[in-house]
C-alpha cells in the first residue's frame, strides 16, 4: 500500500505513539506510556456504545470447515472498551508448562521466558484491581469433601490453582477516568482504522475513517492492539501478508464444555465455592498435573462446578440454569432491536416456555436466596457469578481445556468487504485428535479423583469426549478467547511478531493483545493480555524518541 497522493483532502494527524483498539491491551497499552510520560493518540474502533452500523462491521463473510463457529459479532463488541464489556472478571494466569517447548505439542513454546512473563503479574493485578498476585495456594479443605485434604492413591489432579475475579469489568472506565491517561491520551472516538501504509519496512501512516472524515495519522509507534481476530483482519488487508505465512493461522480458543453429572457424597459439602479476601472473589479448581500432561502427552486443563449446560435446563430441573437461560436471550433480544429481537424469541419459544416451566415449580425458598445474590451481584458486582448450592445432590462438573496449536485453524480474508472497505474475515476452526484426548485425560483423572472420595460420576470419560464431539459439530464456541492468529516467535515462516510483540520485518509496527500468544494453556487470556501489554509498553517507552516521517505532508 503506497502513501495517498498530496492534496487528496484527507486529513493528517501526528502522534508519538498510536494505539489502534481500546478494550485491555490497548488501554493498558496507552495506560502505561501516559504513566511514563509518554502522549498517546487513540483510534479506539467504535463510540461509547455499540449500534447496529457498528456491530455489523465485525460480521463474518462466512464459516467454513465441519466445526463451524458462533456469529463474530457475538462476542466482540465495536465500541470504547472493546471486548471488555463483556469481560465476566475471571483472572487465570498461564503455568510454567505452557511456555515449554513440548515434544507432544507441536507448536508449542514461547520466545518469552516464563519468568520475564511472570515479572508482570503484579502490575498487572494492580490495574484490575484483584490484589496480590496468589494463585497458587493448597486449600484448608478439599474441593470435594470439605474435609481436611488427603492425597489419596491415583490423584492426578492438583487442587492450588486459584482464580480471582476482578471487579472492574469496563477498561472504558479506566479510559474515562485515569487522570494520567486524561491528560496524555488523546482518544478520536468513533474513528476506525482502515488500513495500513508501508514503505521501506515502516509504517509511515494509518488512514483511519471517523463518520463522514478520512484521516490518515503518522506516528513513531504504532500498536495493533484491535482484538484477536481483527488483529489479524487489519494485517491481511496490508501488503505485509505476502511476508508473513503464519499470519492467521493457529487461530486457538478453548474446548469449554459441561458434560458430566456427579453424584455427591451423602455427607459431603463442596468446599470449592468462591470466598472473599480483601473485598476480591477467589476460587479453587482442579488442574491436571504436569507430570500427568507429560506422560499421557495432552494439553492442559482444569475442572470445577458450574451451573447445567443451558441444553439440559430442562432435563435437569435447574432453576438457575433456567433463570440464566432466560435471560441471555432476553438480553439478546433487546440487542438486536425490536424487529429482530421479536423474531429471535418466536424461534426460541419452546426453550423459553420449558425455562418458564421450571422457574414456576422452584419453591420460594430457592428464589429469596437467588434474588438476594442476584440483588448484590446487580447492584455492586459483589458477586462474579452465581453457582449452584453446595447441597444439590447432583452437581455438574465444567472443564475449559487447551486447544492446540494448529496451522489449519485460521482466519482468511473473504471476497466481500464491509462498511469501512475492508475485506470481511472467513473462519475455520481445526480441532485435533490431541484436543479431544487432553479433555478425555482430564476426565479419567478427575474419576479417579471422584470415586474414592464417594462421589459418582454419571457417564464415562469416553461418554464425556463423546458428547462433546457431537455438540461441538457445527456448533463451535469461542467464549471470546481468540487467540494466536499473530502469534510470537523467531522467524516469519511460523510466526507473525517477535517476542517484543515486533511485527517481524517492521521497524515501528507493534501487536499487543491474545493474538500473540502462541499456546493459551487453559487460562482465560485477559490477566496475561494485561501483564503482556504492560511489558509491551515499558519496552516501548524507552525506546529513544524520532520523529514520525513526513513523506505524507
Amino acid at each position: 500500500m503506497g502513501s495517498p497522493p498530496s492534496g487528496s483532502g484527507r486529513e493528517v494527524r501526528d502522534a508519538d505513539v498510536l494505539v489502534i483498539g481500546s478494550g485491555p491491551a490497548g488501554v493498558t497499552v496507552a495506560l502505561e506510556l501516559a504513566r511514563a510520560g509518554r502522549s498517546v493518540l487513540m483510534l479506539p474502533g467504535g463510540g461509547r456504545r455499540e449500534g447496529e452500523a457498528a456491530r455489523d462491521l465485525h460480521r463474518a463473510e462466512g464459516v467454513d470447515g465441519p466445526w463451524g463457529h458462533e456469529p463474530l459479532e457475538q462476542n466482540r463488541r465495536r465500541a470504547i472498551g472493546g471486548a471488555s464489556a463483556l469481560w465476566g472478571g475471571r483472572c487465570v494466569p498461564l503455568e510454567p508448562i505452557d511456555f515449554q517447548a513440548r515434544d507432544w505439542v507441536a507448536g508449542s513454546g514461547w520466545p518469552v521466558a516464563y519468568e520475564d512473563y511472570w515479572s508482570w503479574v503484579q502490575r498487572a493485578c494492580d490495574i484490575l484491581d484483584i490484589g496480590p498476585a496468589d494463585f497458587r495456594r493448597t486449600p484448608d479443605l478439599d474441593l470435594l469433601t470439605g474435609t481436611p485434604p488427603a492425597q489419596l492413591p491415583g490423584d492426578e489432579v492438583t487442587q492450588d490453582s486459584l482464580e480471582r475475579w476482578s471487579a472492574k469489568f469496563r477498561f472504558s472506565r479506566v479510559l474515562r477516568r485515569d487522570p494520567h491517561l486524561r491528560q496524555r491520551c488523546e482518544v478520536l472516538v468513533d474513528a476506525h482504522a482502515v488500513g495500513l501504509v508501508v514503505e521501506d519496512g515502516e509504517v509511515t501512516g494509518v488512514t483511519a475513517r471517523q463518520g463522514d472524515r478520512e484521516l490518515t495519522v503518522r506516528a513513531r509507534t504504532v500498536v495493533l492492539a484491535t482484538g484477536g481476530l481483527e488483529n489479524a483482519r487489519i494485517l491481511l488487508s496490508s501488503d505485509l501478508a505476502r511476508g508473513l505465512p503464519a499470519l492467521g493461522r493457529y487461530y486457538m480458543t478453548h474446548t469449554v464444555g459441561t458434560f458430566l453429572s456427579v453424584r455427591m457424597p451423602e455427607r459431603g459439602s463442596h468446599a470449592g465455592d468462591l470466598f472473599r479476601e480483601d473485598g476480591v472473589y477467589l476460587r479453587h479448581r482442579w488442574r491436571l498435573g504436569d507430570d500427568v500432561q507429560r506422560s499421557a502427552r495432552v494439553g492442559n486443563a482444569i475442572a470445577y462446578f458450574a451451573r447445567a449446560p443451558l441444553v439440559d435446563a430442562s432435563v435437569n430441573e435447574d432453576p438457575l440454569t433456567s433463570g440464566v437461560a432466560m435471560a441471555k436471550i432476553v438480553q439478546d433480544a433487546v440487542r438486536r432491536g425490536p424487529v429482530a429481537g421479536a423474531s429471535l424469541v418466536r424461534e426460541r419459544g419452546v426453550e423459553l416456555r420449558q425455562h418458564a416451566r421450571v422457574l414456576r415449580s422452584t419453591d420460594g425458598a430457592f428464589w429469596r436466596r437467588t434474588t438476594r445474590l442476584a440483588g448484590q451481584r446487580m447492584a455492586r458486582r459483589s458477586l462474579p457469578t452465581l453457582l449452584p448450592h453446595p447441597d444439590q445432590p447432583v452437581q455438574h462438573l465444567s472443564f475449559q481445556g487447551e486447544h492446540l496449536p494448529n496451522p489449519d485453524s485460521r482466519v482468511t480474508l473473504g471476497s466481500t468487504a464491509d462498511a469501512l472497505g475492508v475485506p470481511r474475515l472467513r473462519v475455520r476452526v481445526a480441532l485435533s485428535d490431541g484436543d479431544f484426548d487432553t479433555v478425555l485425560q482430564l476426565h479419567r483423572s478427575m474419576e479417579r479423583y471422584l470415586l474414592p472420595r464417594g462421589a459418582v460420576p454419571l457417564a464415562s470419560p469416553e461418554q464425556v469426549v463423546e458428547t462433546m464431539r457431537a455438540r461441538t459439530a457445527g456448533a463451535f464456541e469461542s467464549h471470546a478467547h481468540h487467540l494466536g492468529t499473530t502469534r510470537m516467535g523467531t522467524s516469519t515462516r511460523d510466526s507473525v511478531v517477535d517476542a517484543d510483540g515486533r511485527v517481524h520485518g517492521v521497524s515501528n509496527l507493534y501487536v499487543a493483545g491474545s493474538s500473540t500468544f502462541p499456546t493459551g494453556g487453559h487460562a482465560n487470556p485477559t490477566l496475561s493480555i494485561v501483564m503482556l501489554a504492560a511489558r509491551l509498553a515499558n519496552h516501548l517507552a524507552v525506546l529513544p524518541a524520532r520523529p514520525p516521517r513526513t513523506s505524507l505532508a
